[in-house]
């Protein structure tokens, strides 16, 4: 398992300290959409541009970008 962390950019960022731990980056992008559709879902003012949720490796490398947005289901 790895850890991945999953920082809010945009109008309201917020990094993640804690990480979670996957097994694989594509289990990571599907929780970073999960967080992005929560995130629109419960703050709707935050679906814009430039708002997403950015996904991290424990090296700090960026994997991911993910916007804020209310997506369909991921069946991937």
């Amino acid at each position: 398992m790895a850890t991945f962390y999953f920082d809010l950019v945009g109008d309201l960022a917020a990094s993640d300290v804690l990480g979670m731990e996957f097994p694989n980056p594509q289990a990571a992008r599907r929780h970073a959409r999960l967080l992005a559709n929560r995130t629109a879902a419960e703050n709707p003012q935050l679906i814009r541009a430039g708002n997403y949720i950015s996904v991290r490796n424990a090296r700090g490398f960026e994997l991911y970008r993910v916007p804020i947005s209310l997506q369909r289901k991921d069946h991937t």
